[in-house]
């Protein structure tokens, strides 16, 4: 199963574009909140995603147009970039360097315009995992 998390900082923000990509990408389970990406934040949303998560499922987090938008350093970016590869290094362990690919896939398709920049994202992070860097 994909579950999805969707997240953006404010009240004032919407949800929409995220959960759309979400819902295109196949997820069937979503997870949603708007919570600061301040580090420290609880993020209750985010917590109940881990907890539903079974071994075999699949978590695909619409996280990186905030990785985009944030600092390029510190410890927020590290934590977006550690998701990743835990991601990453869960979907290996599930359907190795095809699984991957799919991923990247349906990265590119959510958002075309932003896909060059996010799939670098993400194969940064997966460096070294079959399929991931390629």
């Amino acid at each position: 199963m994909l579950v999805g998390y969707a997240r953006v900082s404010t009240q004032d923000q919407n949800l929409d574009l995220q959960r759309d990509a979400l819902t295109r990408a196949g997820c069937e389970r979503l997870f949603e909140e708007k919570k600061s990406g301040k580090a420290g934040t609880k993020r209750p949303a985010f917590e109940a995603a881990l907890a539903f998560l079974r071994p075999e499922d699949v978590a695909l987090i619409a996280t990186l147009a905030a990785i985009e938008a944030g600092p390029k350093a510190g410890p927020a970016m590290r934590a977006h970039r550690s998701a990743m590869r835990r991601q990453g290094e869960a979907a290996a362990a599930l359907g190795g360097s095809e699984a991957l690919e799919a991923v990247l896939h349906q990265v590119a398709e959510a958002d075309a315009a932003r896909a060059e920049r996010r799939l670098a994202l993400v194969r940064e992070a997966w460096t070294g995992l079959p399929g991931g860097a390629a």
